[in-house]
């Protein structure tokens, strides 16, 4: 006699699974922290110089680094779900491409790679120097669209390598 499985009555919806949840939102909160100056630059708003004289300001950057953290994690989870579902999709096909195509996207792959840390550095436009209060501030002024370009590149030079590696491993005769 076979036992029916008891129904959850209290939960009935089914929870999706993310494994790599706080890798998500560790990403997403390191991108919010590192591009809020950047996205508040960009939208317009006045650099903080004396916090006392216009706290505002602060504010305002504040709540660009939150807006710059949910796009991040909005990005990163869709990536996280196409990346499960390319693997699935990947581990349940028969066919595997030639060694030659495997070797060229590994070659593919670390060149973009090795593109991903040489973008900003060409594309630099130049510096600035700030002084303030008797202290002088020496930024690079990288755009924000070139710093998307430097993390797609990356992106795609790491997908090419892991394409690469899967299509070179277990190879059938």
């Amino acid at each position: 006699m076979t036992q029916a499985t008891t129904l959850d009555y209290a939960n009935p919806q089914r929870r999706i699974p993310t494994p790599h949840l706080s890798l998500v939102l560790a990403l997403a909160l390191a991108a919010a922290f590192l591009e809020a100056n950047a996205f508040a630059d960009a939208v317009g708003i006045a650099p903080v110089i004396d916090v006392e004289r216009d706290p505002g300001h602060v504010f305002l950057r504040i709540i660009c680094g939150v807006i710059v953290g949910f796009v991040a994690l909005a990005i990163l989870l869709f990536l996280v779900r196409g990346g499960q579902w390319l693997i699935h999709a990947l581990g349940a096909t028969q066919a595997k491409p030639s060694s030659s195509v495997a070797i060229t996207c590994i070659v593919t792959g670390a060149v973009c790679l090795l593109g991903a840390l040489a973008i900003p550095l060409l594309f630099v436009h130049g510096a600035t120097i700030q002084v303030s209060n008797g202290q002088a501030t020496l930024m690079a002024n990288t755009p924000m669209l070139e710093e998307l370009l430097a993390a797609l590149t990356f992106i795609a030079g790491a997908f090419l390598v892991g394409f690469g590696i899967w299509g070179g491993v277990a190879r059938t005769p």
